[in-house]
Parts: structure tokens; C-alpha cells; sequence
């Protein structure tokens, strides 16, 4: 849902599949982006979500970003 939010010059396309959602961003002919959320934390999670969406698409390269995963600990609200 993030990508939503921005202005972007080409389309996103929302593909929903099982429990997963893909946002599919086309900036130009040679390239396609597909980004998605991971359900969890963890090599494991990450390597599902890999899987899940090599069951609908092919790609050649995979960025991984993570948010708090390495934090010792969060007190929200504080």
C-alpha cells in the first residue's frame, strides 16, 4: 500500500495472489519491478516470499531491505 501513495510517471499493477500482493512498476521497456511484502521476519520468511513469487514470475535479481529486524528491542509509543 505504500507505493499508492506515490505519484509515479508509468502505472502499478496490483496482482493478488494467495496471501501475497505484488505491486509491478514498469519504468521502462527493459525493466520491470515487482515489490512485496514480507509476511515476518527472518532469512526464512524472506527465502517464502522468494519462492511464492518465483511460482508466478521470473526475475534476474532480488533486493531485500528490512525494517527494525536487527533492533535489540522497541518500545512503541515511547
Amino acid at each position: 500500500r505504500i507505493l499508492e501513495n506515490f505519484q509515479f510517471p508509468f502505472q502499478i499493477e496490483h496482482i493478488e495472489k494467495d496471501t501475497r500482493h505484488y505491486y509491478v512498476l514498469h519504468p521502462n521497456t527493459e525493466t520491470t519491478i515487482v515489490c512485496t511484502a514480507i509476511l515476518g521476519m527472518g532469512q526464512v520468511n524472506a527465502a517464502l516470499a522468494i519462492k511464492d513469487a518465483l511460482s508466478y514470475m521470473t526475475f534476474d535479481r532480488v533486493i531485500l531491505a528490512g525494517i527494525c529486524g536487527g533492533m535489540k528491542s522497541y518500545k512503541w509509543g515511547i
